[in-house]
């Protein structure tokens, strides 16, 4: 039920008491003017369970020290969430229509991922709320579903809805060859994931209590005057793997600039900066990029019966098709610079179909095996991470 804004004032005075001097709706919140300053009050429609997860991991976050995300402001009574009164009873006696909580408001300006500033800002913040995204325990989230371990259950179970879609026979030649492409392309990523230090990584998160936004889109940050960013709305924060986030931001980044490696290279460095990477994370990094999880949303919608309007489907379609060659040009890139040594390891000489190597000097060192040959190999081409490691293995024992 809507709630007017009259009916809002006296609940923040009745539960919180506060005086609201003025109330604008900012869909999906409001903007209070309080004898407190600036709040923001959001209205939630999930369970409570869920809504106990994120309000742990935003307490969590501001007991460690991190300044960069909403605080949550306790009611009198000392509740971090009131029920949304349904207007015609006591907001005690039920849930009503979902939950209310209020939380300081953090910045007004909004992030423009078109912007570089803008996304070094969000870049550094999403590697400092990793840092503090760690030891979140309660007992009473023991039931919320955690994601570490399951990344090669869940992309092995989205490429076999691929194979399941191409079944239900894709419509034109093109769409075809698409989702043979795409099959493909998933196949690999599970092959490196398979290869990678997955488990690994994923057991030091699952023993640290790690956990991620998982929404990091250009609307959940915000600017302050001084141009830092700070992250907002924890709806979909979970129990997983920082790398999640990571895939996220950079897809969701690129996609708007042409997929240029110069941007990626300077968002990982950023990162870097405040949170170092393992040269083990890499790979597993790039099967994230490599999966084509797009994709098998939008044939999700499509063939399991979420969208009825095969017109936009044919248009978000098309959309991604013009996408392919320049993402294939930065993953291949990307694994080159960053991966080139699990590539080596593991022969797999060339990560994308039809992409080809650098250079044929590049190639015979990867196909032959000569582990020698990488002497060679201009430093830059390396990648940062493996260019330490492969130094250690292979130069210092020579």
């Amino acid at each position: 039920m809507a709630e007017t804004a009259e009916q809002l004032v006296e609940l923040i005075r009745r539960e919180y008491g506060l005086h609201v001097r003025s109330i604008q709706r900012l869909a999906p919140v409001w903007r209070l003017e309080t004898d407190m300053g600036p709040l923001c009050l959001k209205r939630v429609g999930y369970d409570e369970g869920k809504l106990r997860f994120i309000c742990a991991a935003m307490e969590h976050l501001r007991r460690q020290g991190f300044t960069r995300s909403p605080v949550l402001l306790p009611s009198r009574e000392g509740r971090l969430w009131i029920p949304n009164p349904d207007m015609c009873g006591d907001s005690r006696d039920s849930g009503g229509d979902g939950w209310l909580f209020l939380t300081n408001w953090v910045a007004d300006r909004p992030c423009d991922f078109f912007v570089e500033a803008h996304i070094i800002a969000a870049t550094a913040t999403l590697a400092e709320f990793h840092q503090y995204a760690k030891g979140l325990e309660s007992p009473g989230l023991s039931r919320r579903r955690s994601h570490w371990l399951r990344w090669p259950r869940l992309l092995a179970g989205r490429t076999a809805d691929l194979h399941r879609y191409e079944a239900l026979g894709a419509g034109a030649p093109g769409e075809r060859d698409l989702l043979k492409t795409q099959i493909r392309q998933a196949q690999r990523a599970l092959a490196v994931l398979e290869k990678s230090e997955f488990g690994r990584i994923a057991a030091e998160s699952r023993k640290e209590n790690t956990f991620v936004h998982r929404d990091i889109a250009a609307r959940n940050f915000v600017l302050n005057y001084r141009d830092e960013a700070h992250l907002i709305d924890f709806d979909y924060c979970r129990w997983d793997l920082r790398l999640v986030d990571m895939a996220r931001l950079l897809d969701r980044v690129l996609r708007s600039h042409r997929w240029s490696f110069s941007l990626g290279q300077k968002i990982l460095s950023v990162y870097e900066e405040i949170s170092p990477l393992q040269p083990g994370e890499y790979p597993v990094l790039l099967a994230f990029l490599l999966f084509p999880q797009r994709f098998w949303r939008l044939c999700r919608r499509r063939y399991d019966g979420f969208l009825s309007d095969t017109s936009e489907f044919s248009r978000d379609l098309r959309q991604q098709q013009a996408e392919q060659r320049q993402k294939g040009i930065f993953l291949r890139r990307f694994a080159e610079e960053y991966c080139w040594g699990f590539l080596h390891r593991h022969g797999f000489g060339c990560i994308l179909e039809g992409e080809t190597f650098s250079s044929e000097q590049e190639k015979d060192t990867v196909m032959s095996g000569d582990v020698g040959k990488a002497r060679d190999i201009p430093a830059g081409s390396l990648g940062l991470a493996y260019r330490i490691e492969l130094y250690q293995r292979y130069f210092l024992q020579s």
